[in-house]
């Protein structure tokens, strides 16, 4: 069995000011019956994807996973509300993340990493230039795990605004909600 829906709309807003331009969504469920089934869905907004996620039920679980191409920072301007004066030049952007479903784990665990390279912007009075920021992540019980077999990684090479700085680069790990047992921690911070 084989069925499909395809989801289109003009717009996706998210707050007052960012939103996703014109967005299709395509999904197509395989299987016998719901208890054996796929389902492939990818989602395109204008220069945003094609974003593939597939997800299916193995009897227990449901597993499923995402990987976002590599593709430019630009295509992601209209998240930015305008109000905050960043206009992205340069750049790229991937990601790709995996999850699970079952009775018993909590509402989900999902794990994955982003990557942001070599981006540039423009700011109200300067700019930032070569920004490379690599975020590990995991998800369970509600809770954060930022860094998980590595730190954050957030490389600058340079900020020209008010004050020049150039060479700054942070690590970033621990949880988030953080507290005492769960801490956030920053080291590596320098310019």
């Amino acid at each position: 069995m084989l069925s499909e829906l395809i989801l289109r709309t003009n717009r996706i807003q998210f707050g007052q000011e960012s939103f996703l331009p014109a967005t299709a969504i395509t999904a197509k469920v395989t299987g016998r019956n719901p208890a054996d089934f796929q389902l492939s869905v990818a989602l395109s907004a204008q220069q945003i994807g094609p974003i593939p996620f597939f997800i299916r039920w193995d009897g227990i679980r449901l597993r499923g996973n995402a990987r976002w191409q590599n593709q430019s920072v630009l295509a992601f301007q209209s998240l930015i509300p305008a109000d905050l004066a960043i206009t992205l030049r340069e750049g790229n952007f991937y990601a790709q993340t995996a999850f699970s479903v079952a009775q018993g784990q909590g509402v989900m665990i999902a794990g994955g990493h982003w990557s942001v390279t070599n981006t540039g912007l423009w700011l109200k009075d300067g700019s930032v230039d070569g920004i490379d920021f690599i975020l590990p992540w995991h998800l369970q019980n509600s809770r954060w795990q930022l860094g998980t077999k590595s730190p954050i990684q957030i490389r600058i090479k340079q900020v020209k605004s008010l004050f020049d700085m150039r060479n700054i680069t942070a690590d970033l790990y621990g949880y988030y909600p953080a507290n005492a047992q769960f801490p956030l921690v920053l080291r590596a911070a320098k310019c």
